[in-house]
């Protein structure tokens, strides 16, 4: 979002004494950092972030700042729902936190997600794709040729899982692409061969591929 947007919400938002939750999970993972809404409107937004995407995902612990009028109730529908997060996990992560070693390895998968962009943007070129610099996934529009749910099991037949589109739609249609995540293979070698594979596939086209 804007700076513009940004703040135009924050003031909607005071307005009309509506409820902030600001989920800013891959906040991390922008180059350039900015201010959280919630920061703008303190006594209404919660401001929730977490170390699983950051740093491991077996570190999977969140912490939320909360309105101080609403702490209280906050923490008894924890208790409520979850009863009690695990405590030593959360030791770890503190640790990490106060001793700036939680930065270093936030900043460390940045650029690891930064080289799979630029492998991803060589070995597809040509195709239309939405992501950024430093993202963790990308949103690859597909060709004619194909329709998101038949690549994706296309894809599934040939050993590599990608998403469709008609995963994430929440109206009647859904854009005709796929999500492909670029974190879950850490051996170059065969990330490459892996993204050769689908660019492959998105040239050959389901009419000749015919899997049916």
């Amino acid at each position: 979002m804007s700076e513009r947007r940004r703040t135009s919400l924050a003031t909607v938002i005071e307005r009309f004494r509506l409820w902030l939750v600001e989920d800013d999970i891959y906040g991390f993972l922008n180059e350039n950092r900015m201010e959280a809404i919630t920061n703008r409107v303190p006594q209404l937004g919660f401001h929730i972030s977490g170390l699983s995407k950051a740093i491991s995902p077996g570190l999977r612990c969140a912490f939320i700042r909360a309105p101080a009028s609403q702490a209280g109730h906050l923490a008894a529908f924890i208790r409520a729902t979850v009863w009690l997060p695990p405590p030593l996990m959360f030791e770890v992560a503190s640790g990490l936190i106060r001793s700036g070693d939680a930065y270093q390895m936030a900043k460390a998968q940045q650029d690891i997600a930064r080289r799979q962009q630029r492998i991803a943007g060589s070995i597809l070129q040509g195709c239309h794709m939405s992501r950024q610099p430093t993202s963790y996934h990308l949103w690859l529009q597909l060709p004619d040729s194909w329709q998101a749910d038949s690549l994706a099991l296309a894809a599934r037949e040939q050993n590599m899982l990608v998403s469709s589109a008609s995963f994430f739609r929440v109206g009647p249609r859904s854009d005709n692409a796929i999500r492909l995540s670029l974190m879950s293979i850490a051996e170059e070698s065969q990330y490459r061969h892996a993204l050769e594979k689908l660019a492959a596939l998105l040239v050959t086209g389901s009419a000749v591929y015919g899997h049916f």
